[in-house]
C-alpha cells in the first residue's frame, strides 16, 4: 500500500540530488521525455506514489474495469513479429474518459505499433491487469513532516540552511 514514507522518500531523493549526496539515481534523470526538475520547482511539486498490487492474467483484452485496473498489454505484430508491450496505471483510462477499446488502442500505439488496429490485432493481446494504491504529498507537507519527525529545520538545498521555500 502506498504511504507517507514512500512520498517522503521521493522528496528525500530530490533533496539529495541537489545537494550532490549519494542516493539512488532519481527517475527523472533516466527519462528522456521530461526535462530535469529544477531545485526552484520543488515548492510547487506534489509526489504521488503508486504501489501496484493484485496482478492477474486476464481472459482477454476486455477483461478489466476502467478506473479499477491498471493494464499491461503484450502482443506480437502480425506482419513483422515484433514483440510490443505497454502499460497504463488504473487512473489513466478513467482520467482520459476512455472506453476499454479506446484505452487498448492508445496502449497499442504507446507500445509502438503503427499499423491498423483491427480486432485481429486486439485478439493477439495478452493482458495483465493490476490494482494500485496511491499516496500523495505536496512539498510543503514534506517540509512539515521532516521538521516534526526528524527535528531541526527543513532540508537544505545546495548547501544552504534555507529550504527551497519558507513556510510559516
Amino acid at each position: 500500500m502506498a504511504n507517507r514514507e514512500m512520498a517522503v522518500y521521493c522528496f528525500d531523493t530530490l533533496v539529495c540530488h541537489y545537494n550532490n549526496d549519494e542516493t539512488p539515481p532519481p527517475a527523472f534523470d533516466d527519462a528522456n521525455q521530461f526535462p530535469p526538475i529544477q531545485s526552484k520547482e520543488l515548492p510547487f511539486l506534489q509526489c504521488t506514489v503508486s504501489v501496484l498490487t493484485d496482478y492477474e492474467t486476464a481472459e482477454d483484452y476486455l477483461d478489466w474495469e476502467v478506473g479499477k485496473h491498471g493494464i499491461i498489454i503484450e502482443f506480437t505484430e502480425p506482419v513483422t513479429n515484433t514483440k510490443r508491450s505497454a502499460t497504463y496505471l488504473p487512473e489513466v483510462p478513467a482520467h482520459e474518459g476512455w472506453t476499454k477499446i479506446e484505452a487498448i488502442g492508445s496502449l497499442v500505439r504507446k507500445a509502438g505499433y503503427n499499423g491498423e488496429i483491427t480486432e485481429s490485432v486486439r485478439r493477439r493481446i495478452h493482458l495483465t491487469r493490476y490494482q494500485s494504491t496511491l499516496f500523495s504529498m505536496h512539498y510543503s507537507e514534506y517540509i512539515s513532516y521532516v521538521k516534526a519527525t526528524r527535528g531541526g529545520g527543513a532540508p537544505a538545498i545546495n548547501g544552504t540552511s534555507k529550504p527551497a521555500m519558507a513556510f510559516s
